[in-house]
């Protein structure tokens, strides 16, 4: 049963790299607001959107949506399979497919709010997401059926501040683009 949950969760971290590439793209090339609507795409349905017209900064922004919702589909695909699992990975699939609507709302709030505090807090949480699908894909692996090593507390401890201070960097690194 794990299998299945272990390919998704490779499946979606994948996708969720390319969307975060995608995501960088958008924002270094000025392209956020490429796209002056949503949830359509110059009053489109956004997966009708004609491909003829997808040019320049709409090509990136509107392949950063389309991406998105694969990644979104691909998330509830994971959860629903975590799901018959239970226990911790339940709560794992839960956690992902609430990230990846705030995600996808924060998305489209950008847009229509024309904020870029709203961008910031979207590209850091993208960060967290990504996380949070590598302990997915982590705790399906066959490594994790396996009893865990004893991890001294000193060490679980720099790990974790480790994992933090990346993290406040992140953040940092938002606010000062």
């Amino acid at each position: 049963m794990l299998i299945l949950a272990q390919a998704l969760a490779l499946v979606t971290l994948a996708a969720t790299f390319a969307l975060i590439l995608l995501g960088g793209l958008v924002t270094n090339t000025g392209a956020a607001l490429a796209v002056p609507d949503w949830p359509t795409t110059y009053g489109y349905n956004m997966f009708l959107y004609p491909w003829s017209r997808m040019i320049g900064g709409i090509f990136y922004e509107h392949s950063h949506r389309l991406v998105g919702a694969v990644v979104g589909v691909l998330t509830v695909t994971l959860a629903a399979s975590l799901w018959r699992a239970g226990g911790r990975l339940r709560g794992l699939g839960v956690v992902a497919v609430a990230a990846v609507a705030v995600q996808g709302l924060l998305g489209g709030l950008r847009v229509v709010l024309q904020k870029d505090t709203v961008a910031i807090v979207h590209g850091c949480l993208a960060q967290a997401f990504f996380a949070l699908l590598v302990v997915i894909a982590l705790s399906t692996s066959r490594a994790a059926a396996r009893p865990a090593a004893a991890v001294a507390p000193a060490t679980r401890a720099m790990a974790l501040a480790a994992v933090a201070l990346v993290y406040a960097q992140i953040v940092l690194g938002a606010l000062l683009t």
